[in-house]
């Protein structure tokens, strides 16, 4: 695989379908090469139905278990612990990207608490610390165009799209007994 000396830190948030685009994306970006971490910090928080009539979204919990895909598997980092520790950033919400200013919040964070920021996982890396994984600032890529474009593109690699074929007997024996033909049709779950 041909080194790309581009950083990136891909958001996962939302239900399963976001959670399809997320990892698509932070995969394709790993296939080409470049450094990525998929950011959990959504996650740390319990699922919450929404309650009809209110004013509320359902917040959802890890859907990915059902492509086999655990979170222990994957190298993340959960930015909601660092972005107190930092005001310089540059954003652009309309194509959902940010550049953040990882290495000036990790160097505040020490600073301030005392320790070493460690909620992060990188597999198959001997890492000091997380100042060690990128060169630079790293972009994050939120819900937006961007990700979109990055889902496509991964959606087009057969390493990536292979990664989202179901393992549920579950689903192979509704369609049998329906009699479902798959042929020439298109099912999009978003």
């Amino acid at each position: 695989m041909t080194k790309n000396f581009e950083y990136f830190i891909v958001r996962s948030e939302g239900g399963l379908g976001a959670q399809i685009v997320a990892a698509s994306a932070y995969y394709f970006l790993k296939s080409i090469g470049c450094k990525v971490l998929m950011d959990l910090g959504y996650f740390e928080y319990p699922y919450n139905e929404a309650e009809i009539g209110k004013p509320q979204v359902t917040h959802w919990d890890w859907k990915l278990d059902y492509y086999s895909i655990d979170k222990s598997n994957l190298d993340w980092i959960n930015l909601n612990n660092l972005r107190n520790f930092t005001k310089e950033h540059k954003k652009d919400p309309k194509e959902g990207i940010e550049i953040f200013n990882l290495f000036d919040s990790l160097k505040n964070f020490k600073e301030l608490t005392g320790k070493e920021f460690d909620d992060y996982s990188v597999k198959n890396q001997e890492l000091n610390n997380i100042n060690d994984f990128f060169n630079e600032n790293p972009v994050i890529i939120h819900d937006g165009p961007n990700k979109s474009k990055l889902f496509i593109n991964g959606m087009e690699t057969k390493e990536v799209k292979n990664k989202f074929v179901t393992k549920s007997n579950e689903w192979k024996n509704i369609i049998n007994k329906q009699n479902i033909n798959f042929d020439n049709t298109v099912i999009l779950h978003l």
